[in-house]
């Protein structure tokens, strides 16, 4: 079961609209901060990700869509759906949500139990463009909607997950349902973004000493940590609490730091990336996913999943939206990182 928390991965710009918006083991507790490349006797398959639901108007050099499925809840969702995994998504959408789409996560074997149709507003809505020659995203609108007030109480069914992904939220909502999760055996991941860091900082440093791992782009570790480069800024994060530090870099890759080893895949190449929308959920979820279904989250297993989260992230930047993952298989996901190996084996 993989619930995933947070808000819709629509940009870092300073609207405060664009903002509303581990596993049991029976042998030793693992997290918080336990031995180091530990390989579990037994753990479950649940993933627990809190997350919104979306429909993104999105423009870029190559198109241009209209109220397109996204929101980081379904792309996270879809992603697991391909690994031995149980995905429960934990979200709100509104009287405007349609039933295909309903029923595309459910076909998908995501459980939607925790989904709530909230029919007195709409689903939560962003609007934006990106410029490829400035590597820069533009917000146009965001419609907050239903998603406003979403700070949810989980239910007792959904308290005892391998992993619990904490989303782009106020750090504060993050801090309430890590209280929900007390005493308990899991791994916790979190995701941040620039607004959270200039404006919550102390809130926001509270929550890093509570994860194992942290996943942010460069940009935002960077300046997270007042570093100026990247090596730096892992290490320096990884002093705040979290165990794992991974950094994005978008087409160029991602580091991951744990302790003092540090591991570094490139992307997978594509020819035509057509929105970037979704890529660094979509990573997360390949990530993770890859862990529980390995049952294993010591260092060298997450090196390995590292390949399956850019394998996972390649294939959702083809097409807008979810479009290009609605029905991939684990097969298409492993030949991506079959090929990203030999694109990197030196001898």
């Amino acid at each position: 079961m993989i619930y995933v928390s947070g808000i819709l991965n629509i940009n870092r710009a300073p609207s405060i609209f664009n903002l509303i918006a581990c596993s049991h083991i029976s042998c030793i507790p693992f997290f918080y901060k336990s031995s180091v490349n530990c390989i579990f006797a037994r753990m479950n398959n649940q993933i627990v990700v809190l997350g919104p639901i979306a429909y993104d108007d999105i423009e870029t050099p190559y198109g241009k869509v209209s109220r397109v499925l996204g929101g980081c809840g379904c792309y996270v969702s879809l992603v697991c759906a391909n690994f031995e995994v149980e995905c429960s998504l934990v979200s709100v959408a509104g009287r405007d949500f349609a039933e295909e789409d309903y029923l595309l996560l459910k076909d998908n074997n995501v459980d939607l139990g925790g989904l709530e149709i909230d029919q007195s507003g709409t689903t939560l809505h962003w609007s934006g463009f990106y410029d490829f020659e400035k590597n820069t995203r533009i917000t146009r609108t965001t419609e907050i909607g239903v998603f406003e007030n979403f700070n949810p109480n989980l239910p007792q069914r959904l308290l005892d997950p391998s992993v619990l992904l904490l989303g782009n939220i106020h750090p504060q909502v993050q801090l309430n349902i890590l209280r929900q999760f007390e005493e308990k055996s899991l791994f916790i991941g979190l995701d941040t973004m620039n607004y959270w860091i200039r404006n919550e900082l102390q809130l926001l440093l509270q929550v890093i000493e509570k994860v194992d791992l942290i996943c942010i782009n460069n940009e935002e570790a960077l300046s997270l940590t007042r570093e100026k480069s990247i090596i730096a800024a892992g290490e320096k994060i990884r002093k705040m609490g979290a165990r794992y530090v991974i950094i994005k870099l978008g087409e160029f890759g991602a580091y991951l730091f744990f302790e003092k080893k540090k591991f570094f895949t490139p992307a997978y190449p594509i020819a035509t990336p057509k929105d970037p929308t979704g890529a660094g959920d979509c990573f997360l979820g390949g990530f993770i996913s890859y862990l529980v279904q390995n049952q294993n989250f010591g260092f060298n297993s997450m090196k390995k999943a590292m390949q399956y989260g850019t394998a996972s992230a390649s294939l959702v930047v083809e097409d807008f939206g979810v479009r290009n993952i609605r029905n991939i298989s684990f097969d298409v996901i492993q030949d991506r990182v079959d090929r990203l190996r030999e694109l990197t084996r030196w001898k």
